[in-house]
């Protein structure tokens, strides 16, 4: 069986309960903030024997050359086997070929315990930019 790579508007895809199962998940361990989902998001989704399995949301920054991606998840089951890498392919191509080819950047963002997540992303080819600082109000 293979995988197929695919790309929609996040509030009308299929994927759409994974991201939610993928975000429940993340709320649970305490490495994501309450978000809401909006339907300017996108999604790239992998399938895999027609059950979504993986997912990337993303966002385009307005005025910015940068793609966010807000969620990157692959079903436990499915992990170490380039699926996550597969959608990011399809997440460069689509981003420059049907959106716009001015878009520079991917940027994404995990908590700072998340050490699996970081080390994930610099394996992928991300690189360490910003530092963010948080104070409670």
């Amino acid at each position: 069986m293979k995988y197929i790579i695919k790309e929609d508007k996040l509030a009308d895809s299929s994927a759409f309960l994974l991201v939610l199962k993928a975000r429940y998940e993340l709320l649970k361990k305490g490495l994501s903030d309450k978000y809401c989902l909006e339907d300017f998001y996108n999604v790239i989704y992998a399938e895999y024997d027609k059950e979504v399995v993986g997912v990337i949301v993303f966002s385009i920054m307005c005025g910015r050359p940068v793609c966010w991606i807000t969620i990157m998840w692959v079903e436990p089951e499915h992990r170490k086997k380039g699926v996550l890498k597969k959608m990011l392919i399809k997440l460069k191509k689509y981003v420059k070929e049907d959106i716009t080819d001015e878009i520079k950047f991917l940027d994404l963002g995990t908590h700072f315990s998340n050490t699996d997540m970081q080390e994930i992303s610099e394996k992928l080819g991300f690189s360490k930019q910003w530092i963010n600082y948080r104070k409670t109000l």
